[in-house]
């Protein structure tokens, strides 16, 4: 995981634990310390900028597949649903999903 990078793309949970199982520490915090169990929180994952990236990545990649619908099919319906996805409020709507890994590339059929 460090050797290639893709350490930088674990959740801060698992990336401190993977710090602290390589290393015996995360900046300075072992496993014990009360900082790195909070990261354990739902809370603190969701409060994470790691989390926000994914729901901007996953907005992002929902915009380009409405893009999609309205050039295929068009109509109210589809033009609804994209201003739907674009709306800032739309990062609300999808909180507690999982949203989209930043660091994997799109599908073939997802390009815009």
């Amino acid at each position: 995981y460090f050797e290639d990078g893709s350490v930088e793309a674990a959740c801060p949970p698992l990336r401190a634990l993977l710090h602290i199982m390589a290393h015996g520490h995360c900046e300075g915090r072992d496993v014990h310390d009360p900082e790195i169990r909070r990261m354990f929180t739902r809370e603190a994952l969701l409060d994470s900028d790691w989390y926000r990236e994914r729901l901007r990545v996953k907005q992002q990649r929902d915009i380009a597949l409405w893009r999609r619908h309205v050039a295929a099919v068009g109509g109210d319906r589809a033009g609804a649903g994209l201003a739907r996805v674009c709306a800032p409020e739309y990062l609300d709507e999808l909180v507690g999903t999982i949203g989209a890994d930043p660091f994997t590339g799109q599908l073939e059929g997802e390009r815009s």
